[in-house]
């Protein structure tokens, strides 16, 4: 199964069905992001997923970028959001028009709002963008990756190069610095113009041509030296979309990611607000790393954020996360229509069995007066959805039997059939905390059980089993707690906490099997150990622990170990293969690790 839409993002987590925080996504480096980030922009013609007046937009990994007949708007990202400067045409002329380049096979969809009505699907992506007769005899032509935006001036035999002019609003300050780059001063850093490169194609080869940039208070036009008048000429600056002070700015923020039969990688997360609300987004991208499938989740009245997705074998795909949004979120025939108030989780399954018309066949909110969040989802094969997150509303959806626990914040864990219609479709629903604060972080499924994992304060968890390897919970401690729970009826049959740290990520195989990772700033229990403790440095420890489930007491540990190194470590997703080997994604400061 392969969807074929655009992809926008890329981000260094790794294809073994994880659940990743924002921080990992951020902080990691691979190859493939360096392919991604080297790959060509794609430009969607604009159909209703951007404001009047766009007739393109691309919107990647570093950037937000929207072309319009007056000129272009770049949003990059901020120390406080996203920072915007627009570089608009000076005295064009009145017939320009836009034409998209260079068609490619992927197409994008966007699903915005409760109205299917204002659904958009089969949006045409162009490698290039070329406004025509922008300044006489002279053409503009966008294209670039998604490190940074490229321009062609197009002067035609005869044309004035000297006419063509750009306006810069949103700068502090425009200056050109002694390597001859157009340095736009932002309260935020510098974005980078590097300095425009000019030639002309002859018959012995590409002559280049002398060239350099013209400031005037917030005017910029171009210098160029001798060349033949009566050749066409080429001007070619380039923008760089990162503010080179700041840690690396994404536009986009990878979550989650999980592998489907095909061995095509599927990333979910957030955008920076584009132009209005931040919006959710889900990529795919084929065994080689190449982006080819996308498609956007928003609400019309706030923001939507995606923190997790799971995958079937039928051909949809699960996402929850948290929004704003009051009424106006993708909903169908879900359990909740409307907000709880304040933040709400929510559980979105989309099919993606038609490659052109994907289709939103469940979408709920779920949440009640306070904030709440989706933090973790899995999938069975009856299209069954686990939910497993955090809540501060005491009338958060909980079914027969769950009491509320007391704590400032509560896990929770729900069972959801995205094949039945409204209040049929919740199964079960509960919280799993005591009279600390409680999160729910992730979640495994492997039939008939499913293991959640999260951080808790309290000593009286519920629900507890008195069942696992660490029955106990040392009074006002944040530790982490592994539990598993019968996915049929939701009772828990295993319960262990996990002194040293929270749990942030969890992964199941078919024997009862647990594995979880995450962050330590103490000791952990340890056993057949990799690592000690004694020999770390840093403040921040990576763990990772297995359990056997169907074993009581202290013969449930089945390994247990460090992953550091002298600085900072942490864990943050776990995958486990058919052979019981896991693998751990994460993030480190350590030269040592």
């Amino acid at each position: 199964m392969s969807l074929r839409f655009n992809l926008s993002l890329m981000t260094s987590l790794v294809g073994i069905g994880l659940s990743i925080p924002a921080s990992a996504a951020q902080a990691a480096s691979s190859p493939g992001v360096a392919k991604y980030l080297q790959s060509p922009i794609r430009f969607e013609a604009n159909k209703g997923q951007a404001p009047e007046g766009v007739d393109f937009l691309s919107i990647g990994s570093r950037h937000s970028l929207y072309l319009q007949n007056s000129g272009v708007r770049l949003d990059v990202a901020g120390q406080s959001g996203s920072q915007s400067i627009v570089l608009r045409y000076v005295a064009p002329e009145s017939s320009r028009h836009a034409e998209g380049v260079d068609q490619v096979g992927a197409k994008s969809a966007y699903f915005i709002g409760s109205n299917p009505d204002n659904w958009l699907h089969g949006i045409t992506n162009y490698q290039k963008v070329r406004y025509s007769h922008v300044w006489s005899g002279i053409d503009v032509v966008y294209y670039g990756n998604h490190s940074q935006l490229e321009y062609d001036l197009v002067v035609a035999p005869g044309a004035d190069v000297h006419r063509a002019a750009f306006q810069i609003s949103g700068a502090k300050d425009l200056k050109v610095d002694a390597n001859g780059n157009l340095l736009i001063q932002t309260a935020s850093g510098d974005i980078v113009q590097h300095r425009p490169i000019a030639y002309q194609n002859t018959p012995h080869g590409r002559k280049e041509v002398e060239a350099r940039y013209a400031v005037s208070a917030d005017r910029v036009s171009f210098q160029i030296g001798n060349y033949d008048h009566s050749a066409e000429l080429i001007v070619d600056p380039t923008i760089a979309f990162s503010i080179p002070r700041l840690l690396p700015a994404l536009t986009y923020v990878g979550y989650s990611v999980a592998v489907d039969q095909s061995g095509n990688s599927w990333v979910t997360g957030t955008t920076l607000p584009s132009p209005t609300y931040s919006l959710a987004f889900v990529n795919e991208f084929d065994i080689n790393g190449n982006d080819v499938g996308h498609f956007t989740i928003a609400a019309t009245d706030g923001n939507v954020t995606a923190s997790a997705l799971a995958l079937d074998n039928a051909g949809s795909i699960y996402i929850t996360g948290s929004t704003t949004s009051v009424t106006g979120f993708p909903l169908a025939g879900g359990y909740q229509t409307h907000s709880g108030g304040g933040t709400d989780s929510y559980v979105i399954k989309v099919n993606i069995s038609n490659v052109e018309v994907p289709t939103v066949s469940y979408g709920t909110y779920l949440g009640g007066s306070g904030a709440d969040q989706g933090n973790g989802v899995a999938v069975d094969a009856a299209g069954y959805a686990y939910v497993a997150g955090q809540t501060t509303s005491t009338n958060f959806p909980v079914t027969s039997g769950s009491l509320y626990q007391g704590g400032t914040t509560d896990g929770y864990l729900t069972k959801i059939n995205t094949n039945a219609v409204g209040s049929n479709s919740l199964v079960y629903s509960f919280f799993i905390g005591g009279s600390g604060a409680d999160v729910a972080t992730s979640i495994a499924f492997n039939s008939p059980y499913v293991y959640v994992g999260g951080s808790t304060q309290s000593t009286n968890l519920v629900p507890n089993p008195s069942f696992g390897f660490a029955t106990s919970n040392p009074a006002g401690n944040a530790n982490g707690f592994l539990m598993k729970v019968t996915a049929s009826s939701g009772a828990a049959n295993y319960l262990t906490f996990f002194t040293g740290g929270p749990v942030a990520g969890v992964a199941a195989d078919s024997a009862q099997q647990a594995y979880v990772t995450g962050e330590t700033n103490g000791a952990i229990p340890t056993g057949s150990v990799n690592q000690g403790y004694s020999t770390l440095g840093g403040t921040g420890h990576a763990f990772i622990a297995r359990f056997n489930t169907t074993i009581n007491g202290s013969g449930s540990l089945i390994y247990s170990s460090y992953l550091a190194g002298a600085s900072v470590d942490a864990g943050y997703g776990v995958g486990v293969d058919s052979a019981g080997n896991a693998t751990v994604v994460g993030a480190t400061t350590s030269t040592n690790f």
